[in-house]
């Protein structure tokens, strides 16, 4: 969970946020863009 005037994008691209989530995160893929949809997936 981020702050209302906080991106919530940025959290995702940080490889050590990747490493203490467990299971399935859900986003618009549109809204991620490919760069950052291709990284998730």
């Amino acid at each position: 969970m981020t702050q209302g005037n906080i991106d919530d994008r940025q959290p995702l691209k940080d490889k050590a946020f990747h490493d203490r989530v467990f299971g399935k995160i859900f986003a618009d893929r549109g809204y991620l863009g490919k760069e950052l949809f291709e990284q998730l997936l």
